[in-house]
């Protein structure tokens, strides 16, 4: 890859906000869906799990970025 670790780690951040937005926008279409009969109260739930999904690939970016920094190994 790189030698340089800002460009590195600039490309795990751009890509964890690719990611992000890619699952934020599903999960706010979907969770916009009307009620139906097996889901009756709507699909509101899914926008708090692509929420989780998100949070869990930044957690990621992070761990990664932090053993980049005092390791030199890329995940």
């Amino acid at each position: 890859m790189s030698n340089s670790i800002a460009v590195t780690l600039d490309a795990v951040n751009n890509l964890s906000d690719a990611f992000s937005s890619i699952i934020t926008i599903v999960g706010t279409k979907l969770a916009g869906k009307l009620p139906d009969k097996e889901h009756p109260l709507g699909y509101g739930r899914i926008e708090s799990l692509s929420a989780l999904i998100v949070a869990g690939i930044v957690l990621y970016a992070d761990i990664s970025a932090i053993i980049f920094l005092t390791t030199g190994v890329s995940l």
